[in-house]
């Protein structure tokens, strides 16, 4: 039998070893999050934004060598081991596991039984040992406890923390003060029954003074109409407050999503971006009703503590040994509370990905009979998830349930003590019962307070989730900041070269072009060769890591690019659409155009016949994505979208794939005759054909350029796509 030392220990042990939970923030954050997880177990704190740039993870993730080398950066020796199930326990916790072949996953404990790991996609985890042999692939990455444990580094070092950035976004102080003087006014009233018992108990009960109960009468009733001003003037400035609030938070955040690089959407998945945006709902409370409530329950126990010590010592110290006990519960339960609500949202955010991905794909789903699979794997998902959530309510049922039992016995505890005070002759029965009644009134502010923290573990969580949109940095505005071009004319790529985060190679190699007003060049290439992405380097969405991209001699970067990008027009094929009606998709960011010019952007798109057509015409209305339309009618209606911002330069990216060759010629004529610089980067001969300049792409190189004609005549690259 274990005696009580040996589980004393093994207690100790397992929270020496206990992993603090790294949720990854983009798809290919695995590795990061996991190293971030190692790393602080061993005292080495490192923020997951630092890790994941040295990893350089991007969208292919990280591999095993990149984070031993972090790793030994930070003063933590590794190595590569291969490990089979049984050898699980021998491994020191925190190694970090190969999971599934593209996922790593930190070890906490393995027994002969399970294994604890935790996950930085879904939290801690204790699986079955038939359910790791299933996806540990055997190997890992283990690491050696440091000589020296380092003090602990800040993850804040140099940021600003959510809090702190949220503050930004809330009602100044003038609307804080209303709010903060009508529940000070309002704690004034939790004296009166305390006060009222004793009066009653000790003057008027005794003497049978009825003229006093009168008065005693009267002036109640005059204060709970005064109670009753108040209490609706402050439910009104706590609806107003969170109306500014949600408001504000909700505009703040979106309006900072927007304004993040490209880049960052790219490896971040919309359904959980979208979540993290809409922070609101559960932030509002928190930062409205609940913060100013507790600030003023705070101040309200501390003047029931100062009148319950002066009242008497004795029961007074028996109120604060309770009340220990209740904060003892909320210390125990607050952080197990916090990383069970992070788990929960978490796989809440999985399952909202995967319901709008199944959205989203269901055209594919049904066309291939799989929509019933599909909603059953969601269906999983789903369980997880409401598992999770019960966990979570009923680690808070049990915090709650004793909580509430204090509350319950704390008066009966007093009243029973001050009796016994009154029977030996230390007190009267009117200061026990005011007494009591005080005590009564404590804890209700009491629990206001500790209800506060709970909804705080609640919160933080979502702030955590929140700071990797708020700490992410803005794109650059360049030193011409508001500015862009007139009339974007010449384009000059020099020595461009560009490689995507995480990938092993460049995907742009020394490529040098020049655009010149007016032209129509063609871009063409096999499957990866780097034409979308010399497209979306030209359009200013991505910066190149090497070279330079000027506009009529301007370095791009120092133009500010998003007043750029309003000036050009960029289509690739997804052609997007907004709901809506087929006018204000047109006109979405041109609402100021007038008619003719309308009218000239969608006779440039040659789709005004087939919108004419319509039951409704340009009233028409479109589904999200623009359901309902046909794919080359919503390439169309997005050319024209761009057309009305009258563009000197169009970059098309595979813009007119949905079209027929005949339609395409047409447009393609339209838009040669207008003057506007073409850049399309297509497959098809008959565009090839009119083209001013074609550029060959191969491997990220531009391996021949010149005039369709000329290119017929002897380059085998051409020949060949061609």
């Amino acid at each position: 039998m274990t005696s009580l030392w040996e589980q004393v220990t093994s207690f100790r042990e397992r929270r020496r070893h206990r992993v603090s939970v790294c949720f990854q923030t983009q798809v290919s954050d695995c590795g990061p999050a996991c190293l971030v997880m190692t790393l602080g177990l061993h005292g080495i704190d490192v923020d997951l934004a630092t890790v994941r740039a040295r990893a350089d993870s991007g969208r292919n993730g990280s591999s095993a060598r990149s984070l031993l080398e972090i790793a030994r950066e930070h003063g933590l020796r590794g190595r590569g081991v291969r490990a089979e199930l049984d050898a699980l326990p021998k491994l020191s916790p925190g190694a970090i596991l190969f999971w599934n072949f593209n996922h790593f996953v930190v070890l906490e404990a393995a027994t002969r039984d399970h294994v604890d790991i935790v996950d930085p996609a879904f939290g801690r985890r204790r699986l079955s040992r038939a359910a790791v042999a299933e996806a540990f692939t055997g190997v890992a990455l283990e690491f050696d406890p440091p000589i020296d444990r380092p003090r602990a580094r800040s993850r804040r070092a140099g940021k600003a923390g959510p809090w702190r950035r949220l503050a930004q976004f809330l009602p100044g102080r003038r609307e804080l003060a209303g709010l903060a003087g009508a529940s000070a006014a309002l704690m004034a009233f939790e004296l009166a029954l305390p006060l009222t018992t004793s009066f009653l108990v000790e003057q008027v009960a005794p003497e049978r003074a009825m003229g006093k109960l009168g008065l005693l009468a009267s002036v109640l009733a005059g204060l709970c109409v005064l109670f009753l001003v108040l209490q609706v003037t402050r439910s009104f400035l706590v609806t107003k407050r969170q109306a500014l609030i949600e408001k504000r938070l909700t505009q703040g955040v979106v309006d900072h999503l927007t304004s993040l690089p490209y880049d960052y959407f790219t490896v971040r998945n919309s359904g959980d971006l979208a979540m993290r945006a809409r922070t609101s709902s559960s932030l509002t409370q928190v930062l409205s009703l609940t913060a100013v409530s507790a600030a003023c329950d705070s101040v309200l126990i501390v003047v029931y503590l100062v009148v319950i010590v002066l009242t008497n010592p004795l029961l007074a110290g028996l109120v604060v040994l309770l009340i220990g006990i209740q904060l003892g519960v909320l210390v125990l339960t607050w952080r197990r509370q916090a990383t069970l609500n992070q788990e929960v949202l978490e796989r809440q955010a999985k399952t909202q990905e995967e319901l709008v991905e199944m959205l989203e794909s269901i055209t594919s789903l049904k066309s291939s009979g799989m929509e019933a699979y599909s909603a059953q794997r969601w269906s999983h998902t789903l369980v997880a998830e409401v598992n999770k959530r019960l966990g979570t309510r009923r680690s808070l049922a049990v915090a709650t349930g004793v909580s509430r039992a204090v509350q319950f016995g704390a008066p009966l505890l007093v009243v029973l003590v001050g009796v016994l005070r009154v029977l030996s002759g230390d007190g009267s029965l009117g200061t026990a019962l005011a007494f009591m009644t005080l005590t009564i009134a404590l804890f209700v502010p009491l629990e206001g307070v500790f209800d506060a923290a709970s909804q705080l573990a609640t919160v933080r969580p979502t702030l955590a989730r929140l700071d990797d949109v708020l700490n992410a940095e803005p794109e650059p505005r360049g030193t011409m900041a508001g500015v862009g071009v007139d009339q974007p004319g010449r384009i000059t790529a020099t020595g461009v070269a560009f490689r995507y985060s995480g990938a092993p190679k460049p995907a742009l190699h020394d490529v040098n072009l020049t655009v010149e007003p007016g032209q129509f060049v063609a871009v063409i290439g096999r499957s990866g060769s780097g034409k979308s992405t010399l497209g979306m380097l030209l359009a200013g969405l991505y910066v190149s890591t090497a070279g330079t991209i000027t506009v009529d001699g301007i370095d791009l970067t120092e133009l500010d690019r998003p007043t750029f990008r309003r000036q050009i027009g960029y289509i690739n094929q997804n052609a997007h659409l907004f709901g809506g009606s087929i006018r204000e998709n047109i006109l979405f960011g041109a609402e100021d155009l007038d008619r003719r010019e309308l009218i000239d952007a969608i006779h440039g798109a040659n789709v005004h016949d087939e919108i004419q057509a319509m039951p409704m015409g340009y009233n028409t209305l479109v589904g999200p994505s623009g359901h309902g339309l046909s794919g080359g009618q919503r390439q169309r209606i997005v050319l024209a979208r761009a057309l009305a911002k009258k563009p000197k330069l169009l970059i098309l990216d595979e813009a007119t794939s949905a079209l027929d060759p005949a339609l395409e010629q047409r447009i393609l004529h339209d838009l040669l005759e207008s003057g506007i610089t073409v850049v399309a980067i297509a497959h098809r001969l008959t565009v090839l054909d009119r083209a001013d300049q074609v550029i060959v792409m191969r491997d990220g190189r531009i391996v021949a350029s010149g005039s369709p004609a000329a290119l017929r005549e002897g380059n085998e690259e051409f020949l060949c796509l061609t």
